[in-house]
């Protein structure tokens, strides 16, 4: 994530001082193969690819790592010292997927939180004693039982 941030700084840079035909050259592969995804979400990334769409003469190139480029290597040697730092000089947002993640415990905690002081439920409790996130693969008339809401007749 470190490497496609660099990348939206550089193309802020770019467009902040008006520069064009710049080749922006960067040793993450992945980092650049995600840009050009059309599957990835994140916000970051959209950003990144709204400002391309808009400069064509902005090219991202990727040069292998450890070959001796020289401005490779400054940017190397800046990313040690960074790591190096106690204090992070960016946040990020989540990505959809740890946002879900994230919710969904939030969810289970409440939902076990409420389960403990009420009465409502305790058959289906003895079946399912934990919340689980995962669906029940049983039929309609199984369903009914376990939950104890059905059409049954009265005795």
């Amino acid at each position: 994530m470190a490497e496609i941030f660099a990348i939206h700084k550089a193309i802020d840079y770019i467009l902040y001082y008006e520069l064009y035909d710049v080749k922006t050259v960067s040793n993450s592969r992945s980092a650049l193969m995600t840009v050009e995804s059309l599957s990835d979400q994140r916000e970051l990334i959209w950003n990144i690819k709204k400002k391309l769409k808009d400069r064509e003469d902005i090219k991202l190139m990727w040069v292998k790592a450890h070959m001796g480029e020289m401005g490779n290597e400054r940017a190397d040697v800046l990313a040690k010292d960074a790591a190096n730092r106690e204090t992070i000089d960016a946040q990020f947002i989540y990505s959809t997927v740890q946002t879900r993640n994230k919710n969904n415990k939030k969810i289970k905690r409440s939902l076990a939180a409420q389960m403990d002081g009420i009465y409502k439920g305790t058959w289906t409790r003895l079946i399912y004693p934990e919340i689980n996130m995962t669906r029940l693969s049983a039929d309609f008339c199984s369903n009914q039982i376990i939950t104890g809401h059905g059409i049954f007749g009265a005795f």
